[in-house]
């Protein structure tokens, strides 16, 4: 199945049914395959522009789910020559234009076209015309045409609605190439007629005046249209069009000397010139200064303030002064409460006219990025006003966390005055932590530990964790002033202080996950970091695009070493920009301590997160998610087996709590803790998840259940490194198939292949429960210790 709409989750998928789930409107639809006929089948509601949004092609036939007039349907393509064919009001109406005799164009489907040769030969059918991929299509097909005079002729133009695809015949290569365009018009106060005669080709008539726009041209560019002659009652307005073309904006408005045409930043266009400052003052956001539009008829339009890029405006800026030098001068009140959009993290902030968004909002003409401004305690959340990476406004908001409330940040701004008071020691201060230094479980405290051992130290060696941590007070006692306590000021004065940071997170995990106190955020930032990492770094693809803040060229930390485990291992590195010198060879630490328990007898089921169903998580629609439907499916089939007591499911926690409150006969069987887990399971079953790699070195046998994997690989929108070939594990690709190798597995007592061994030592290569050693000694070489 190809999918089209990133807000599309499909829930099930078999030879008889699809349903999936559309993420904005929380609405499920389900097709029963033998149901669907030559007539479009209609599935339910879903407000949204008119496109496809998957095809799913079995043998000779193609089913496209697609929504018109805010409706979803479902159509079967049958064959390439339109037999039986006939549009109905469902159907997606193509309109086409042809500029040569080569080719004939025909609409043989609800949402495809085929594609004939002049002699009514069948070249090609397409399904993707009304989506918004721009990928082309290329078709291998000697037209006959031997002229040098040019390289590339335009045949054909399909178009439905937004959506256009030209074919063009390369007559050097001999092959067709689609190239769709995605054309919109957003504003058009004129009423003028538009149309696209090529894929860069636009068309507009002014009054008579017809005019062809090469948009390859005008590429951050203005261009002059008209004289100001035309279009004389619209010269009091400053914008009279919007255009986007795959996405590019293009701006038609006035000028002093007549009508342009031009692509570039809307900021730039309307001339803007702020010099703002955002705060917060009881309930309410205050986004105060001057707020001026220089150009022609701009000023005073574009006063209106939007949170995202729907909705209605949350606020005018006010002029209290009508004076021709301080008019400039006034304000936006926001209350805090209207920030909130749709529950999301993120929200940036626009300002437009009173009906159309025109530009992202920044403070001044060359703002700070990446700043916080303020933020404001409301109930349980936090508020944070920002710029971003692009020094744009932007509200957040976050859960509420210690380090916001007034005693924390004055101790941060005290431990950083302090810091920068006293003069830095000859010892190197290293900081140790784990996850938001909220557990001390994992290879940093493995670490730590070894280094505590140590007699000739020229360091200072501190473990970060929070009083709530289960172990805090045995580890207190232990090593008394070497374990700090999260949020206490020795916390914070140390982060000012410290020369290394050593953990099995990421540097922002000395104090939390997302931080927006600027001053201690761009100081954890700075310290060097030996990165131990918390697993093997080869199941996930690390060029799927939530991996790319790892990249080196991408990540914000200073990550001075990464600790490996093989050379192969190293290979996934490589791909993220880092080389050779960036990483240790040592192993994990924390595998040194890997065992499985003596009666560890559990059949462990642990499905790798699947991050784009986070919506369908936060909105408490868990039932509807793929990683849901698959753990139900596991635990039906060995329920079915008579093994549902050995069957130890290892979820999310969002999905572990959903199952142990709504379905008590399974509390039993659910795990909250991968750690406890891999102790007592002596079968470790995972797609992609990269603990497969510790449930292997403890001694469990490994299967790799690969069911969706055609699913996930396309999710992810890149390949695992962990393949069929490569694999240290059993492979499986259905339940049937899995419950019977479970069978396999016990009657041969869990003996674990040599085969995969030697594979899995090609991932792991140690195996000598030594790994914490070689990081301390790595570290001594570095001079850290």
């Amino acid at each position: 199945m190809k999918i089209f709409n990133s807000k599309l989750q499909v829930i099930e998928e078999a030879s008889e049914k699809i349903a999936f789930f559309m993420m904005e409107t929380e609405g499920t639809y389900v097709l029963h395959l033998p149901l669907l006929k030559q007539e479009p089948i209609y599935l339910g509601a879903y407000k949204a522009e008119d496109q496809i949004l998957f095809t799913n092609p079995y043998s000779a036939e193609c089913i496209i789910g697609y929504v018109k007039d805010n409706k979803v349907y479902a159509s079967k393509f049958v064959n390439e020559d339109g037999v039986g064919f006939k549009p109905n009001e469902n159907s997606m109406l193509m309109q086409f234009e042809s500029y040569s005799d080569l080719l004939v164009f025909k609409q043989t489907g609800d949402t495809s076209f085929s594609i004939y040769d002049y002699t009514g030969s069948y070249i090609e059918s397409v399904h993707d015309l009304a989506t918004f991929s721009l990928s082309p299509h290329v078709i291998q097909r000697d037209l006959g045409l031997t002229t040098v005079e040019y390289r590339f002729l335009t045949i054909g133009k399909i178009q439905y609605d937004q959506f256009y695809i030209f074919i063009i015949y390369d007559l050097f290569r001999k092959e067709l190439v689609t190239h769709k365009v995605i054309f919109t018009v957003l504003m058009n106060k004129p009423n003028l007629d538009y149309s696209l005669s090529g894929p860069n080709s636009l068309d507009f008539e002014i009054e008579g005046l017809m005019k062809n726009i090469n948009l390859k041209k005008i590429a951050r560019k203005s261009i002059k249209i008209a004289d100001k002659t035309y279009l004389e009652k619209y010269r009091n307005i400053h914008l009279l069009g919007i255009i986007k073309v795959n996405g590019v904006k293009y701006y038609l408005h006035n000028r002093t000397k007549g009508i342009y045409l031009s692509q570039g930043k809307p900021t730039k266009i309307s001339s803007f010139h702020p010099n703002l400052k955002a705060r917060f003052f009881g309930e309410n956001l205050y986004i105060f200064g001057r707020s001026t539009h220089y150009a022609y008829k701009a000023s005073g339009v574009y006063d209106y303030l939007y949170a995202g890029t729907e909705g209605a405006p949350l606020a005018k800026f006010i002029r209290p002064f009508n004076f021709k030098l301080v008019r400039r001068y006034g304000f936006f009140k926001v209350p805090v409460s209207s920030l909130n959009v749709d529950n999301r993290i993120h929200t940036n902030l626009y300002l437009g006219d009173k009906k159309t968004i025109l530009h992202n909002l920044k403070l001044n003409i060359r703002p700070k990025k990446k700043k916080t401004l303020d933020f404001k305690i409301f109930g349980d959340q936090v508020n944070v006003i920002r710029t971003n990476v692009r020094g744009d406004l932007t509200s957040t908001i976050l859960s509420k966390s210690e380090e916001y409330t007034f005693i924390n940040r004055n101790l941060i701004f005290i431990a950083n005055a302090i810091s920068k008071w006293l003069p830095k020691t000859k010892e190197n201060i290293n900081l140790y932590f784990e996850k938001k230094s909220m557990k001390a479980d994992e290879s940093a405290i493995r670490v730590f530990e070894q280094v505590m051992k140590e007699k000739k130290l020229l360091s200072k060696n501190y473990f970060i964790l929070s009083k709530d941590a289960e172990n805090y007070q045995t580890l207190k006692k232990q090593y008394k002033k070497a374990i700090v306590r999260k949020y206490s000021f020795k916390h914070y004065y140390l982060t000012f202080r410290a020369s290394n940071l050593i953990s099995s997170e990421l540097s922002n995990h000395l104090l939390n996950d997302r931080l927006y106190i600027d001053v201690i955020r761009e100081k954890i930032n700075t310290i060097p970091l030996t990165f131990l990492q918390h697993g093997i770094m080869f199941a996930k693809p690390v060029d799927n695009p939530m991996a790319f803040g790892f990249h080196k060229d991408k990540n914000v930390f200073n990550m001075r070493k990464s600790v490996i485990s093989s050379e192969l291992e190293a290979g996934e590195f490589y791909k993220m920009g880092y080389d050779r010198d960036d990483l240790i060879l040592t192993g994990l630490a924390t595998f040194d301590h890997a065992k499985l328990n003596e009666n560890a007898d559990k059949i462990a089921f642990m499905p790798t997160y699947r991050y784009w169903e986070e919506g369908l998580i936060y909105r408490g629609l868990i039932e509807q998610t793929t990683y849901y439907t698959q753990i139900i499916r596991v635990i039906e089939a060995f329920e079915k087996k008579g093994l549902l007591d050995r069957l130890l499911i290892v979820p999310h926690n969002k999905f572990s709590e959903h199952i142990y409150e709504n379905m008590k006969e399974y509390q039993h069987i659910i795990s909250n803790n991968p750690s406890e887990a891999l102790k007592n399971s002596i079968i470790f079953i995972t797609d992609y998840s990269s603990a497969i790699y510790d449930a292997t070195f403890r001694g469990a046998y490994p299967i790799f259940y690969w069911e969706e994997k055609e699913y996930l690989i396309n999710q992810y929108k890149a390949i695992p490194p962990v393949n069929d070939e490569n694999a240290p594990g059993a492979v499986i690709y259905d339940l049937d198939h899995l419950m019977k190798k479970i069978d396999d597995i016990i009657s041969l007592n869990y003996k674990v292949e040599d085969g995969i061994m030697e594979k899995y030592q090609q991932i792991n290569t140690f195996m000598d429960r030594k790994n914490t050693t070689r990081i301390v000694e790595s570290l001594q070489q570095e001079n850290i210790l």
